[in-house]
């Protein structure tokens, strides 16, 4: 049988030298070749994505606040990883004969200027999944046809000249401050710039920009290297000492997408195991590979202007997002936080959508309770009077700033039965035999008034 340590050290030279084979396979396109492409594309681009990469432990002390990029969605790719993405980065000289200390310093105080890195997606995708196990979460913003021919002028003219980008500086002049200042250039009306990449999309939210819920990435494979360690650490040199059951523990301790990529290193083992454990965690493995991609379609992509293209957003929201993370409810808690919103096609979008899925509702109102800072709200099913047509919603008040703090109330709602489903209002909201709010339904807090609503 093959020694399972030239395993290993195989594996190690393709998952943390991969760098070097990202190059050698072609993955790296030139910055020049890329932003020719994108700037003959501009009729096809319908929005951008900013993504942000997560902290990088194992990296130098300015990737711990993370890495953030644009990528510029165009209608005509069917693959997200074929996308333009775009970076705006220290140009750092390749021969600089310093020191570390000396190159920090420098990028504390701006010495180095800034500079387009342009590819397409999956080359980030490999560099920050892939290589440095870093999940990426991107904000989706919208554009209308006025708003992305500006950042292309805008782009355009800092690519003819980086000079009017200004130079790097780690704390206010970054990877995500140079992007927001282009896009804010743009007309893109983001009021505060943010400072740190892995806070940038509290204040993309803020401003109504992206208020839908931001989507996470993060790589199913990041601890295979830990299965090849514990190998060896137990002395285990040969496949005959592998078997299912050690598979089965290995994936309750990495993830199922940590084993299956051990497994693909060697045929043998990928015959022989790979088939049976993805049938045994099926549901995760399912999961781990749905997560493992990003998809964009153009709805994401609109600012409206009617109530027909309203509607055309909430249908697909309602489709594909949790009730809770619909435009409308995001816009309507945000509104509330704001005295006065400044008109601008976002928030006209936002409130055509508002109004445009207002749902039904039955309102529930509490005399005496009061929501603390502190306090969250759990709702549950609870039972159904045939007779009376009568549901009850439970209704738990936590208090997280208490161990233990917590009240239950409980509250009739008027039902109707059709089947196995209860209505509210014609609308299906709860699945009787599932014993489940449907996606459509559900109970939701405002100012300590309750509404189970139906969309």
């Amino acid at each position: 049988m093959k020694n399972l340590l030239n395993l290993y050290s195989l594996a190690l030279v393709i998952m943390l030298g991969a760098s070097t084979v990202v190059q050698a396979s072609g993955l790296d396109t030139p910055t020049e070749i890329v932003m020719d492409e994108l700037f003959a594309s501009q009729d096809d681009i319908i929005g951008v994505d900013i993504h942000v990469a997560g902290s990088y432990e194992g990296g130098p002390i300015f990737s711990r606040w993370g890495h953030a990029f644009i990528v510029f969605i165009n209608k005509n790719e069917k693959h997200y990883y074929n996308n333009v993405a775009l970076s705006l980065v220290a140009d750092v000289p390749l021969d600089a004969d310093e020191s570390i200390v000396s190159l920090y310093a420098k990028g504390l105080y701006g010495s180095f200027p800034l500079k387009f890195d342009a590819d397409y997606f999956y080359y980030f995708w490999d560099k920050y999944i892939i290589n440095e196990s870093r999940p990426l979460e991107r904000i989706t913003i919208p554009l209308n046809e006025e708003l992305k021919n500006s950042l292309f002028d805008k782009l355009k003219n800092a690519y003819a000249d980086p000079t009017v980008l200004g130079t790097y500086k780690f704390i206010n002049n970054n990877c995500i401050v140079a992007v927001s200042k282009l896009l804010k250039s743009a007309g893109i009306p983001l009021n505060n710039v943010p400072f740190v990449p892995i806070n940038s999309k509290k204040y993309y939210k803020k401003a109504g920009i992206s208020v839908t819920v931001s989507e996470k990435v993060t790589s199913s494979t990041k601890n295979t290297p830990k299965i090849f360690e514990e190998l060896k650490e137990k002395n285990i040199l040969t496949y005959e000492q592998i078997n299912e059951e050690l598979l089965t523990n290995f994936a309750y301790r990495y993830g199922i997408g940590s084993v299956v990529k051990f497994l693909s290193f060697d045929r043998y083992l990928h015959f022989k195991y790979t088939k049976v454990l993805i049938e045994k965690f099926k549901s995760e493995y399912e999961s781990e590979a749905m997560s493992a991609s990003f998809k964009a379609d153009p709805v994401q992509y609109i600012l409206c202007e009617d109530e027909a293209c309203a509607q055309s957003v909430i249908d697909f929201e309602r489709r594909n997002l949790p009730r809770d993370t619909f435009a409308a409810n995001a816009f309507i808690r945000h509104s509330k936080s704001q005295k006065e919103k400044e008109e601008n096609p976002y928030t006209l979008h936002n409130r055509i959508i508002a109004k445009a899925s207002k749902p039904l509702a039955q309102k529930m109102s509490f005399k005496g309770i009061k929501k603390g800072k502190n306090d969250v709200f759990n709702f549950s099913l609870g039972r159904f009077d045939l007779e009376e047509q009568l549901m009850e919603v439970n209704i738990i008040k936590v208090d997280r700033g208490r161990s233990g703090g917590a009240q239950s109330y409980k509250v009739k709602v008027p039902m109707t039965k059709s089947g196995k489903i209860l209505k509210l209002r014609d609308r299906d909201c709860v699945d009787l035999e599932n014993k489940k709010f449907l996606n459509n339904c559900g109970v939701i807090e405002e100012d300590n008034r309750f509404a189970l609503y139906a969309y």
